[in-house]
């Protein structure tokens, strides 16, 4: 075998040797890369929650005003930015990719800003799906949601500052608040959003963390005063029944007179909230009052036939049976609505 020969079969020899080796490592180079992008970096998310100047339960709203500060490893965020191609181009900040869910009318101030730290001072309205069956004792927890809005999961994981997030003194007024609390979650979207090196459907989770503060109306107060009318309209319609059927005028005045001022009662209820809100607590309560009122009129009615047609005993006892039923079934029934809502 002549030299040019075994020259062939040295160079064959080595770049087969390459190939193989290549081969070899490619798998682990691939795996250590997955390895790295399954490695989410950590930023820390916290809120001040300075002030909740609004709470409008008919448009479904609440306003909020707030600092809102982030805290990260800025190494590892150089890494996030080699690992995606970007180059020696400076990446972005964590906190340049934040995003409040369902907010509108959204102001950002930037407050403090330095490597691996930064403050916004934060104010908007988010909107918010109240369940008001109880209204006026109703509560609720109103959520403020902060999520990453480029890097999912598996790149990038909020983590709640429990310790540093706090409320301020909030002077909600008509609500009693409850402490702020951190909760740390994550949402998914079954979409490319129109990424066509994505396959269809591909299913995209971004970390979040919601910041909960619940309010309650405060007392019975606010139920009392949306309800009063009603009451009284209530009992000055059932007093009519201690009226002799032939006063006509006082007899039927006063209730037709109460249902008017139940009427009016309701539609300042229905005022303060949705179109569509469905039956509330103040609701059944107005639906008592207009069903008690009716039958107080049923009842004058039927007293002033027996009355007219010389039954005067029985007209009395119509008259009393009915008002010591009617009033004490009108309060249970309130109570009990209370109780059932």
């Amino acid at each position: 075998m002549g030299s040019g020969t075994w020259v062939r079969v040295v160079v064959a020899a080595v770049l087969a040797w390459g190939c193989v080796a290549s081969h070899a490592r490619a798998p682990a180079q691939d795996a250590a890369a997955a390895a790295r992008a399954e490695v989410a970096r950590d930023v820390v998310v916290g809120m001040y929650l300075r002030d909740i100047p609004e709470v409008d339960l008919r448009a479904g709203l609440f306003a909020f005003d707030a600092y809102l500060w982030f805290r990260w490893n800025p190494e590892e965020f150089l890494a996030i930015g080699a690992e995606a191609g970007e180059g020696d181009s400076p990446p972005r900040a964590p906190c340049d990719s934040y995003e409040v869910m369902g907010v509108h009318e959204l102001q950002t101030t930037p407050v403090s800003s330095r490597p691996g730290y930064a403050v916004f001072r934060v104010q908007g309205k988010v909107r918010q799906s109240f369940d008001l069956g109880r209204f006026p004792l109703d509560d609720h927890v109103l959520g403020i949601r902060v999520e990453d809005a480029e890097s999912e999961l598996h790149r990038v994981r909020y983590a709640p500052d429990v310790e540093g997030s706090t409320a301020g003194q909030l002077t909600l007024h008509g609500w009693a608040t409850t402490p702020l609390r951190v909760v740390s979650g994550s949402e998914e979207f079954a979409t490319n959003f129109g990424d066509l090196e994505l396959p269809t459907g591909n299913r995209s989770v971004y970390s979040s963390v919601t910041f909960e503060i619940g309010i309650n109306h405060d007392g019975l107060s606010y139920f009392a005063k949306l309800s009063c009318t009603a009451f009284i309209a209530t009992v000055l319609a059932a007093l009519a029944l201690l009226i002799r059927p032939s006063n006509v005028d006082p007899r039927f005045g006063l209730p037709v007179g109460g249902l008017f001022a139940a009427v009016a009662s309701e539609w300042v209820v229905s005022e303060s909230l949705p179109d569509r809100s469905g039956l509330t607590l103040a609701d059944w309560v107005h639906v008592a009052s207009f069903l008690v009122i009716f039958l107080v009129v049923l009842v004058s009615v039927i007293s002033l036939r027996a009355y007219e047609s010389g039954r005067e005993e029985t007209s009395r006892r119509i008259d009393r049976v009915a008002f010591w039923t009617v009033l004490p079934a009108y309060a249970a029934s309130c109570v009990l609505i209370v109780w059932l809502r």
